[in-house]
């Protein structure tokens, strides 16, 4: 992954992170289950939803630049693990701030 492409998408995670209302986004899923950690349940929603958006970003990115292998490597997955798991305390500040308004 090219440090512009890297850079245009940990801007998007951030700012994702920062203006979607996650309980209100994962609210459908507590409806009608018991779920033993919102908190959780919400962490698990909001990191699959990143991870397809880096990967398709990823993804559209080789195709614009016309590479033949538009597959994540296993390389990128190393980076965005680590774009994602940085943000995970972030990520759980938001949620927390959330239950407790």
């Amino acid at each position: 992954m090219d440090k512009r492409t890297r850079g245009n998408i940990e801007k998007t995670l951030d700012k994702t992170i920062a203006n979607t209302p996650i309980i209100e986004t994962v609210g459908w899923i507590l409806e009608g289950y018991l779920m033993k950690s919102v908190e959780e349940i919400a962490l698990g929603y909001m990191l699959g939803a990143l991870k397809n958006y880096v990967h398709l970003a990823l993804s559209l990115e080789k195709i614009t630049k016309g590479r033949r292998h538009k597959d994540v490597t296993e390389e990128d997955e190393i980076e965005i693990k680590d774009m994602l798991t940085r943000r995970i305390p972030d990520i759980m500040d938001k949620i927390n701030r959330e239950l407790n308004r």
